[in-house]
């Protein structure tokens, strides 16, 4: 579907007429290269054929002129109307974008969480356990550490008897 098509007035001028009834981006182009004269001799729109104010003008060319003008606001205006449906779209499609994104974070956030906690209780339990472990080993340190000391004592006290092979026996 065309947006736009170019046509020409009487005086050869070349406009741009715009398709409001599409759902495609709206472009918009100037026609012409030259600016327009405060006058409008110059570029030629001051000329007495277009003068829609001069005196004499038939009635049914002002009719003509005036229909034309309320065609070009009636399309004016549903260029408008089209322009606030987009921006009602986007406004609703940006809404439900947050929304979904806030979700996503939120389920993000409670994994994390979940994870975190199963990983601290997992941790928690190793701790545990090494801490057990090293307990025990403790444990039996201590108790072969008395061992060694009751050997000690025994063997100083087979040396400091007077029985020399005796100690010598024992070991």
């Amino acid at each position: 579907m065309e947006m736009f098509n170019l046509t020409s007035d009487r005086a050869g001028r070349t406009l741009q007429r715009f398709s409001v009834g599409t759902n495609e981006s709206f472009r918009f182009e100037p026609c012409e290269d030259n600016s327009p004269s405060p006058t409008g001799a110059a570029d030629g729109y001051g000329d007495d054929d277009d003068d829609v104010f001069k005196k004499g003008e038939p009635e049914s060319e002002i009719v003509s002129i005036r229909n034309r003008l309320q065609g070009k606001v009636a399309e004016m205006e549903n260029f408008a109307g089209h322009l606030e449906e987009i921006f009602l779209t986007v406004e609703e499609n940006f809404g439900r974008q947050e929304q979904h994104l806030e979700q996503h974070y939120n389920d993000v956030l409670q994994t994390l969480s979940q994870r975190h906690d199963e990983r601290a209780s997992e941790l928690e339990e190793e701790k545990k356990s090494k801490l057990e472990s090293l307990y025990n080993q403790l444990l039996a340190c201590g108790q072969a550490l008395d061992n060694s000391k009751e050997l000690i004592e025994t063997a100083q006290e087979t040396y400091r008897s007077q029985d020399k092979r005796l100690f010598l026996k024992v070991l």
